[in-house]
């Protein structure tokens, strides 16, 4: 079984598993104007970096916004933390 899908020209989006261990930061690149990123907590709390402050998603809550700025992920815990990270792509 895969944990990652990645991106599929027919429906324009990836999907991504991604593990953050304790203390761990990633912060990303703009991404091609109007991409947008869907990211929903599997388990544990962490933090989201979009329009230029972070934003705190609790376990089983999510969230999505413009990906073509500056953004980024934080685990402040002391546990590692699972979310999935849907990255939609604009048709043209």
């Amino acid at each position: 079984m895969t944990k990652n899908f990645p991106y599929d020209k027919k429906f324009g989006f990836e999907v991504f598993i991604i593990e953050l261990l304790p203390g761990c930061t990633h912060v990303s690149t703009p991404h091609q104007k109007g991409v947008v990123e869907h990211v929903i907590s599997v388990s544990g709390d962490f933090e989201v970096f979009f329009y230029e402050k972070w934003h705190t998603i609790k376990q089983h809550e999510g969230i999505y916004f413009a990906a073509d700025f500056p953004h980024g992920y934080r685990n402040l815990s002391k546990t590692p933390i699972f979310f999935h990270n849907i990255i939609h792509y604009e048709r043209k």
